[in-house]
């Protein structure tokens, strides 16, 4: 009896399989479509005084949510970090202390708010955080100074970076396409 409704399932399984390849294919999406949906991917954003982490659009810029400042997130990849290793990358944000959400919710700046701070960051742009308990800024070098700030990189979501490598395999493929159409139009 088991044999019977095995190879039933098989005929009946067939024409199922054979209907569902029938329906119309999901339309290829455009370069443009592409490109979109890589400046759309998610990026980690930092608030301004509590380092609070969202995610959002990484094309925002700086993100203002209700009413609160959030900077693109940081990492250093300098391997002689005293961060480096750790299990959680170093997030850290560059913030303007001289801009500010106004009442409309749009950004302004006011200078005497940027003139009136004395963080590391803004006295020395580029800088990681942990980085500079450990370097001697008085002797360092121009070249040192930005050697270490080549080592300050947006930070980018695992998933972010995964799905931009699936995004550019597929801008490839769809240049690729397009480049062969137009050799047979031209032939």
């Amino acid at each position: 009896m088991l044999p019977y409704a095995m190879n039933r399932c098989r005929y009946l399984a067939l024409p199922l399989l054979l209907l569902a390849g029938c329906g119309e294919a999901a339309p290829t999406p455009t370069l443009k479509e592409l490109y979109e949906e890589d400046r759309n991917l998610p990026a980690v954003y930092l608030h301004a005084e509590t380092k609070e982490r969202v995610t959002a659009p990484g094309n925002s810029g700086i993100l203002v949510r209700d009413g609160q400042l959030y900077w693109p997130a940081l990492t250093c990849t300098n391997p002689a970090c005293p961060a480096a290793g750790r299990e959680e990358p170093l997030l850290f944000h560059e913030s303007d202390p001289g801009v500010i959400v106004q009442p409309d919710g749009t950004l302004g700046y006011d200078p005497a708010a940027a003139a009136r701070s004395s963080s590391p960051s803004s006295t020395l742009p580029g800088s990681c955080p942990e980085c500079l308990t450990i370097r001697d800024l008085a002797s360092e070098t121009a070249e040192d100074r930005q050697r270490y700030q080549n080592f300050v990189q947006p930070y980018v979501l695992p998933e972010t970076l995964q799905r931009r490598e699936e995004l550019a395999a597929a801008r490839q493929q769809r240049q690729e396409a397009l480049r062969t159409r137009m050799t047979r139009t031209a032939d």
